[in-house]
């Protein structure tokens, strides 16, 4: 596998993932530290946190790994993620 494969390949785990990214958060909030009050602000709105920030940490993942691991200007933008989700679901239908 390239490594511009791997890229793809997480760009397209992040088209479906974008869908659920807040709600993930949450679900795994043992795997974070979100406390139960920040959970509690969260889910009311009443946080920053929001699915676009969560779209926001995906990209700037993705991103970061290209050009810190393989030297890759990947350039994936939060936009590109409902078409990578499209992309997903064309490939399932398959």
């Amino acid at each position: 596998m390239t490594r511009g494969e791997f890229l793809n390949i997480l760009a397209s785990r992040a088209g479906d993932y974008h869908k659920k990214c807040l709600d993930s958060v949450i679900r795994n909030n043992h795997m974070n530290e979100l406390s139960k009050e920040d959970i509690k602000l969260i889910k009311e709105g009443l946080v920053g946190f929001s699915q676009r920030f969560g779209e926001a940490v995906i990209i700037d993942f993705i991103n970061s790994l290209a050009a810190e691991n393989f030297g890759i200007d990947y350039a994936i933008y939060t936009k590109d993620l409902p078409e990578e989700f499209e992309k997903n679901r064309e490939k399932e239908k398959k």
